[in-house]
Order: C-alpha cells, then sequence, then structure tokens
C-alpha cells in the first residue's frame, strides 16, 4: 500500500487506498487505486522463498 486517499468521498467504513501491483520479483509494475473497507484488510503473507533449481551433472562415462 502506498497511502490512503482521504481526499476522496467515501461511504462509512470504507476508503480509498493507493497501491502497487508488485511482479513474482517484488518489484513494482502498475499503480492502482482500489475502494476498500480497512476493517476486512489482512497483511499479506510474506513472500516465499524463491525455489532454485538443482543443477543437473552429467554423470561420469563408463571407461571402454
Amino acid at each position: 500500500m502506498i497511502r490512503e486517499r482521504t481526499d476522496r468521498n467515501s461511504f462509512d467504513g470504507w476508503t480509498w487506498i493507493e497501491v502497487y501491483v508488485l511482479d513474482a520479483r517484488g518489484d513494482a509494475t502498475d499503480r492502482r487505486e482500489l475502494f476498500v473497507r480497512p476493517g476486512g484488510m489482512r497483511p499479506a503473507p510474506p513472500p516465499a522463498a524463491p525455489r532454485r533449481t538443482p543443477v543437473r551433472r552429467n554423470a561420469p562415462r563408463a571407461a571402454r
């Protein structure tokens, strides 16, 4: 979340917020405005650690 938009009118219990859209690496790719009820919001879980793909090594060749 970037900030709450206090300059916009809303219904009781609702508010406008500005947020960034994040890609898989956590980089901001877009900016959005959302109309939300803060009482129903929950923190996002921490991002999962990136999975490392195992390095495949060629098996040693048998001597002929």
